[in-house]
């Protein structure tokens, strides 16, 4: 039974062989049998019976018609996508360009996705933290806006954290932990800021290099240079350009939209953590003591 199977699997793949050979060894005949020339002096059959039929004309045809019949084709050219001619012509600032935009395109997306409204004030330390003070329990709303990473979180813990020496210290602490947020916020935006200003600065100077290399051919040239010589530089120049203008768009675009966007979160950190402090506003002022250790709210608990 094995030497069946055995037998069986070989005369599949000799079948299968034997029709490879086959088409391989078909177009290759044909192409053979195409490009055999007929002797010289020979007509050929249909053009020897067209000569026979036709009184007065001669038995061998005209060499130009030969000549006319034998000439080789011309090959076209390649054509290309328009992505590859894109990329095949940028070069390396192009390249660079290209990297810019990701870059720009994937700040935009992380900034976007950092600054949503309930990231930056949650509602949930709203609601909670609101509790607590109700409820006079100031050293859990002080812990619950200190685990906090919010905006509104490290305000909150800021105020809190000076709120024993009055509530005047808490507001202006408040402020600076604001703006020390907000700076931060800012400076982390301004990375956009960059690629906008950076990004068409790039392309004038992939510009200048496709002019250059272009001029560079018709000045090494010592006949008159062919137009695809003149074209790659042009061409390097013209998508240098391009790739600038558009990273310098997308990220100056983003800039605006989410700079605005930053103003007018810290703006509302500020009404809402305002808000929240000012139950506080009624509360004595207690100094602290030096020896008293930092952090928390200290002896407004007993109030």
């Amino acid at each position: 039974m094995v030497l069946r199977v055995c037998g069986g699997w070989s005369v599949w793949l000799a079948g299968v062989a034997a029709l490879g050979l086959v088409l391989l060894a078909g177009p290759r005949t044909v192409a053979a049998q195409e490009e055999t020339p007929a002797p010289a002096g020979m007509p050929e059959p249909a053009a020897a019976d067209a000569a026979e039929s036709v009184p007065g004309m001669p038995a061998n045809p005209a060499p130009d018609a030969a000549a006319a019949g034998q000439a080789p084709r011309r090959e076209s050219p390649e054509q290309k996508t328009y992505l590859r001619w894109m990329v095949e012509s940028s070069g390396p600032i192009g390249m660079v360009l290209f990297l810019m935009s990701f870059v720009a395109v994937g700040l935009t997306i992380k900034f976007v996705l950092e600054m949503r409204r309930s990231k930056v004030i949650p509602p949930e330390l709203v609601s909670e933290f609101e509790l607590r003070i109700k409820e006079k329990k100031y050293q859990e709303a002080y812990e619950l806006a200190r685990k906090n990473p919010s905006f509104l979180g490290k305000v909150l813990a800021a105020g809190m954290g000076r709120i024993g020496t009055g509530y005047a210290q808490a507001v202006e602490a408040m402020h600076e932990a604001g703006e020390d947020e907000g700076m931060r916020l800012e400076h982390r935006l301004s990375w956009l800021a960059i690629l906008g200003t950076t990004g068409p600065l790039l392309g004038l100077v992939g510009t200048v290099e496709g002019i250059i290399a272009s001029f560079r051919v018709i000045a090494t040239s010592e006949t008159q240079p062919k137009p695809n010589q003149l074209a790659a530089g042009i061409s390097t120049s013209l998508f240098n350009t391009f790739e600038g203008l558009l990273v310098a768009i997308l990220a100056t675009v983003a800039f605006m939209l989410l700079k605005n966007q930053a103003a007018r979160l810290v703006l509302e950190v500020g009404m809402t953590s305002g808000n929240l402090m000012g139950r506080l506003s009624g509360l004595p002022r207690t100094p602290r003591s030096p020896s008293a250790p930092t952090g928390g709210v200290g002896p407004i608990e007993q109030v």
